[in-house]
């Protein structure tokens, strides 16, 4: 027998629970913290039922807009001739090379975009793939693939892309995370001082001040799908102009190189 005693219990006929102080105790606890519980989860059915149903309508969402997304795109690649066919019967006769010519120019800019951003992604995720490699960080392969595909977003995505890197390499150890910190910081300066003015401004033509304003604006107003789209939407603006300027002052001299860039 416990010093503390033994308590006994009928729980039925001729049937009986020894316990003691300390189990009652515990068996206690368990049960006010199992009232408290139920107490709380019908205290707030409404609110759970309100969040899941918006992480619910959030994930069909966006499944549906995904869905939808790829089938007008497949939707456009295929019928590609006839769209821009009815977009330029919309054009009086005697400007349709001035439209012909604004498409040719649209399309050199958001080409030069598109490649010049591919090019900075393979260059920033094998980079990050020979520093992870050097620094033996754990699941280097998937982070380096990480830092290539965050680089869809100029400057930024580098940034955005070295938090689990370094929260990782500080897991095994100060040093490995700051030699990943300090890798991760050269990239950067890689790709902010050459890379983005040098690939950006000679395959977009686009000035990287303009380059750099445009990522501001739009992660300030849209977000991250502001940021990954700010770079083409500037060389479409800039292709208008100059476009405008062509046609309508006639004036025409597209920007090649820049002395600081």
């Amino acid at each position: 027998i416990p010093p503390e005693g033994i308590e006994l219990e009928e729980v039925a006929e001729r049937h009986y629970r020894v316990t003691t102080p300390q189990a009652r105790a515990r068996m206690e606890a368990r049960n006010d913290y199992a009232r408290q519980l139920r107490a709380l989860g019908s205290g707030h059915v409404l609110d759970i039922v309100r969040v899941g149903g918006g992480i619910i309508g959030g994930v069909i969402g966006g499944i549906f807009g995904f869905f939808m997304t790829m089938m007008v795109s497949a939707y456009m690649l295929v019928t590609e001739a006839e769209i821009f066919a009815f977009a330029r019967s919309l054009v009086p006769p005697g400007a349709r090379g001035g439209f012909d010519a604004l498409l040719r120019r649209l399309d050199k800019g958001l080409v030069g975009v598109v490649r010049g951003q591919l090019i900075i992604c393979m260059v920033n995720g094998c980079l990050s793939a020979v520093g992870f490699a050097l620094a033996d960080l754990k699941y280097w392969p998937t982070l380096a693939l990480v830092a290539a595909i965050f680089s869809l977003i100029p400057i930024f995505g580098s940034i955005l892309s070295s938090i689990p890197a370094v929260a990782i390499g500080l897991t095994q150890g100060f040093g490995t995370g700051l030699f990943v910190l300090l890798w991760i910081l050269g990239i950067h300066q890689l790709e902010a001082n050459l890379l983005n003015p040098k690939i950006m401004g000679d395959a977009a033509k686009i000035h990287p001040v303009l380059v750099v304003f445009s990522l501001l604006a739009g992660e300030h107003f849209f977000g991250i799908q502001g940021a990954l789209l700010a770079v083409p939407a500037m060389s479409i603006v800039q292709s208008l102009f100059l476009h405008w300027r062509q046609y309508a002052l006639d004036y025409d001299e597209s920007p090649t190189v820049w002395p600081d860039a």
